[in-house]
């Protein structure tokens, strides 16, 4: 048998601004690894401090927080405390990951990956060019398939002309 007695309950004094006060994290991402934290707060009361605890092990004491992240989940938590010692809370969690398309490293990498097929294609052709008669009949139709257009060709003709002058 549950009995429920009701009784006065009492606050804290150090854990209420008022019955209506909330803060909450807001945050911007900067780039695809840092992430920019302020304080949203309604209520009458202002806080005078504010303490941002950083997956559990970095403590940091200002308005705002401005925080690069390894790959990875992370928690940041702020703890607003007014002049009379009153605190509110909140937490948000990040998931940073590698694979993003805000991550600048992961772009310049496809995008040097890119360039690198782009000039060993064109390596090849022309080499191929140059040496088309030391090559099987099996390797000349494949190279042909390549440059349909015939702008290797072209170039390696220009350039024998060139040479021979």
């Amino acid at each position: 048998m549950l009995i429920l007695v009701s009784c006065p309950a009492t606050a804290l004094a150090a854990d209420i601004f008022d019955n209506h006060s909330q803060v909450v994290i807001r945050y911007d991402k900067i780039d695809w690894q840092t992430y920019r934290f302020y304080p949203l707060m309604n209520g009458s009361v202002v806080p005078t401090a504010y303490e941002w605890a950083i997956d559990n092990s970095q403590v940091y004491y200002s308005s705002s927080a401005q925080i690069f992240f390894p790959s990875g989940d992370h928690t940041v938590s702020l703890t607003a405390i007014d002049s009379e010692g009153n605190r509110k809370y909140d937490s948000v969690k990040i998931n940073v990951t590698f694979w993003s398309l805000h991550n600048n490293y992961l772009l310049w990498f496809l995008y040097a990956v890119v360039v690198v097929m782009i000039m060993y294609y064109w390596l090849v052709k022309i080499i191929y060019a140059f040496n088309r008669r030391q090559v099987s009949k099996e390797v000349r139709v494949f190279m042909d398939i390549f440059d349909e257009n015939g702008h290797a060709a072209a170039l390696v003709d220009k350039l024998k002309r060139q040479l021979v002058k």
